[in-house]
């Protein structure tokens, strides 16, 4: 058998590893986090971002994420089809992007395709994103992403890409709300 190249093995690894992401996403209640960012996100729908930050202490995350978040629960609302799962099912198929950039950034390497496999197999990562519905898998593929932009010299595009990683607590306290 071969790993340089994508065989049976590989494509059957790929199966399985979305299988595996699906039936956690659909099928599984997850953590408490998905009723933590539920309610993070009714927060940023109805005070925004800034107020969020300001009534909600543990609302620790970038604006960025936060603002996604209260989209998916918008959609949620509009479908009835549980939060928790457009919660997880995005960071579920940001693994996937994850696995995709790392066969482009090690198109050189003869084990690019056993390295994909591994972390598309990975438990932790297949915990973090499809059960947990984890933000830092995020993180992950962002900084993927960015060293892969960085690679073929794509300076500001890896930048944003770094950019979007950040994961900057905001204190409520340095805010002031005028009523």
């Amino acid at each position: 058998m071969t790993f340089s190249r994508a065989g049976l093995w590989f494509w059957m690894a790929i199966v399985l590893g979305a299988a595996i992401r699906f039936y956690l996403v659909v099928f599984t209640e997850g953590t408490f986090d998905a009723q933590l960012w539920e309610g993070h996100s009714r927060d940023v729908i109805e005070r925004g971002v800034v107020g969020c930050y300001h009534v909600n202490g543990s609302a620790n995350h970038p604006p960025f994420i936060s603002e996604i978040e209260a989209v998916l629960l918008g959609m949620s609302d509009a479908t009835g089809i549980s939060y928790r799962i457009f919660l997880r099912a995005p960071f579920a198929l940001l693994d996937a992007a994850g696995a995709f950039v790392l066969l482009r950034l090690l198109v050189a390497s003869p084990w690019r395709f056993v390295v994909a496999a591994c972390y598309w197999l990975s438990p932790l990562a297949i915990i973090l994103s499809a059960y947990h519905g984890n933000v830092d898998s995020a993180v992950g593929f962002f900084l993927l992403l960015s060293v892969w932009l960085l690679s073929k010299e794509r300076t500001i595009s890896a930048a944003a890409a770094l950019g979007i990683t950040g994961r900057m607590p905001v204190p409520h306290k340095y805010f002031r709300l005028s009523s």
